[in-house]
């Protein structure tokens, strides 16, 4: 199934005084039935954690049952960029959002530098 997602990434500074953009977590976003979606993050990141499952509690005590197609946009541009950024909207194929969730944080963990997309469509 197609699942779109986008890495987050926080506002680092080096042992130089130089900023840079560090990988953190993973949203995905399913076409299944309910609110078909993930808000990951590596250890370390709680407070970037605690902002998404915020979200998600939002939506739950709103009784949404389900979240808008471009609900990945509607968030994708709502980060100072003193805190972080976040990527575009990619699209792969995967199981579930879990799924995407878990390789794109197994990416990061192993510090393996991030594809454009992170996460390549299979081929048809």
């Amino acid at each position: 199934m197609r699942i779109r997602y986008f890495i987050e990434y926080a506002l680092r500074q080096d042992a130089q005084g130089h900023y840079y953009f560090a990988p953190i977590g993973v949203w995905a976003h399913g076409p299944g039935l309910g609110l078909d979606v993930v808000m990951q993050y590596l250890p370390g990141n709680e407070a970037a954690q605690a902002i998404a499952d915020g979200i998600i509690n939002d939506l739950i005590e709103r009784g949404e049952r389900t979240v808008p197609a471009d609900f990945l946009e509607q968030w994708q541009g709502r980060i100072s960029l003193y805190r972080g950024d976040r990527s575009p909207v990619y699209v792969t194929d995967a199981g579930s959002v879990d799924d995407v969730a878990e390789r794109v944080l197994a990416l990061i963990s192993a510090g393996t530098p991030l594809g454009d997309p992170p996460l390549p469509l299979a081929q048809s």
